[in-house]
């Protein structure tokens, strides 16, 4: 059977998404699905490696060169570490065994010699198995491209192979006119690190680095941004971390008034058991953290929603005022980086955007 491309992207991204889902949905014949072995031969069209992607940025090169207006030239590259399981993976395409932290000659050579110090003894340091990914994606910033161009396999990462990494993504991206606007990253403390590592183009208060000179094009500068879900889980984190308790951490005050986590968890148990609640996303598993739940984005925008400060508001509760305000101008400062989309408010995005890189690149 000749199926459409679209009916094939389709199933490729619901298989990656969850095997089993994707069985039980071509098993119950709703809709005729391509067999997994048929999706292997597309899977694996393109051999995986880690490193910088070539042909994938060589093409991605094409397509931004021929933009109609010098302005969509411009992207975000963004980089995150996603979390491994520390097997041996065995690559058909060529024989070899992939899974490996990947350094490069110096850097191996180095490793070498702090083990050697560390032991007493010259000898060659065994293999590293990897037990993390650190993936890089270029985003368009008025075009509709988002793309993962790199992708490492590390183990325990430090700021310096971090920038080392980085610059090496970023002169391949400039290497085929794919200008690098900002890196968008969360707040880690090795991300924190490697942001320090550059010379700022602009002092700020506190020593504060939010942008460098380009060294691929001394001409522009470019920024570091902050992955603003990860702001909101911090945010949230450290909100649930505050009280008078002995398990609290923090004690966070607004106006002379404390911010404190068990007046969720109050508006929580009055409304449990109600028939009619004002604020219905308020449950258990946002409320009663635990390691899995403290790292999801919408249960944290459930807490910290417009519709729960309002709930609070409303009740007047000694004490809660400040509590009330907190959430509803973290609602706010979220919706200001997570706007509707629209053609009208897309065009407006698109004219502040090229103001402003005009106004960098003068």
């Amino acid at each position: 059977m000749r199926r459409h491309p679209s009916l094939i992207r389709l199933a490729l991204m619901l298989k990656s998404t969850s095997t089993a889902a994707y069985r039980a949905l071509r098993d119950s014949g709703v809709i005729n699905l391509p067999g997994e072995r048929t999706l292997y031969d597309y899977e694996h069209a393109v051999p995986r490696s880690d490193g910088i992607f070539t042909d994938k940025l060589n093409n991605l090169g094409v397509q931004v060169q021929s933009s109609e207006h010098d302005y969509q030239q411009f992207h975000s590259l963004l980089m995150d570490e996603i979390y491994i399981s520390k097997k041996l993976v065995y690559r058909k395409s060529d024989g070899r065994l992939i899974g490996y932290v990947k350094l490069s000659e110096v850097e191996s050579k180095i490793e070498n010699l702090r083990e050697s110090i560390k032991n007493g003894c010259i000898s060659e340091r065994a293999p590293e198995v990897a037990s993390k990914i650190l993936a890089y994606m270029v985003k368009g910033c008025t075009k509709s491209v988002k793309e993962v161009i790199a992708a490492f396999t590390t183990g325990c990462l430090t700021k310096e192979l971090l920038y080392s990494r980085t610059w090496q993504v970023i002169r391949a991206c400039e290497g085929v006119g794919i200008k690098i606007l900002a890196v968008v990253c969360d707040r880690s403390a090795i991300n924190r690190g490697f942001i320090g590592l550059h010379t700022p183009a602009t002092e700020a208060a506190y020593g504060v680095v939010f942008d460098t000179v380009n060294l691929c094009a001394l001409d522009r500068r470019f920024f570091f941004i902050s992955d603003p879900p990860h702001l909101l889980k911090t945010i949230r984190n450290c909100f649930s971390k505050s009280g008078q308790s002995p398990k609290c951490t923090r004690l966070l005050t607004v106006d002379g008034e404390f911010v404190e986590w068990k007046t969720i968890v109050r508006l929580y148990l009055e409304d449990v058991q109600s028939i009619v609640r004002r604020g219905p996303k308020l449950n258990a598993q946002n409320v009663y953290l635990n390691s899995y739940t403290c790292m999801k984005v919408s249960y944290a925008a459930q807490v910290l929603s417009r519709t729960f400060g309002l709930d609070l508001q409303s009740r007047n509760w000694p004490g809660t005022k400040s509590t009330a305000s907190f959430v509803l101008k973290v609602n706010d400062f979220f919706d200001c980086l997570n706007g509707a989309h629209s053609i009208y408010l897309e065009s407006k995005r698109l004219i502040l955007v090229w103001h402003v890189i005009r106004v960098l690149t003068m």
